[in-house]
């Protein structure tokens, strides 16, 4: 049996996705801030996220990144039917660029910036396309966090 016809059998599926999509965020949310703690010196102010993914906070934040883009991604695919198209396809590719900020840490230059620009620019664009598929308060929260994300994105 193929994945995708496993996943399109399920009765729970748009429940499945917001619970792989919130235990990826979860998990990830937890970890920045340990590795934040860990980091010697760090800065919210003065460095980047993606610093954590460098020195004796690698591990921990590359493993943490790449489990939230698997997380979102395989959400993406247990939920498409729910979320329609435009919302997949942005949680798809901002699963997928998570898991590339895993692989390829700040320190190998193209391939990290290529996948931490779209992370971010996907995540923002997922977020505000939630507000359609979200319901009432949260829908709002997801819109104004995505507005506030997009006008706050260097």
């Amino acid at each position: 049996m193929a994945v995708s016809t496993w996943i399109d059998e399920g009765r729970n599926n748009r429940s499945i996705s917001g619970a792989l999509i919130f235990l990826g965020a979860a998990q990830f949310i937890l970890v920045l801030v340990i590795a934040e703690a860990l980091y010697p010196g760090y800065n919210v102010a003065t460095n980047y996220i993606s610093d954590l993914g460098v020195g004796q906070t690698a591990l921990l934040f590359n493993v943490s990144v790449a489990v939230f883009g698997v997380f979102i991604f395989i959400g993406a695919l247990f939920g498409r039917r729910a979320l329609g198209t435009a919302l997949t396809v942005s949680l798809a590719i901002t699963g997928a660029s998570g898991v590339g900020v895993g692989l390829f840490p700040e320190t190998t230059g193209v391939p990290h910036f290529i996948f931490s620009v779209g992370s971010f620019v996907f995540g923002v664009v997922s977020a505000m396309l939630s507000y359609r598929v979200v319901r009432a308060p949260l829908s709002y929260c997801a819109l104004g966090l995505g507005i506030i994300s997009f006008v706050a994105y260097p």
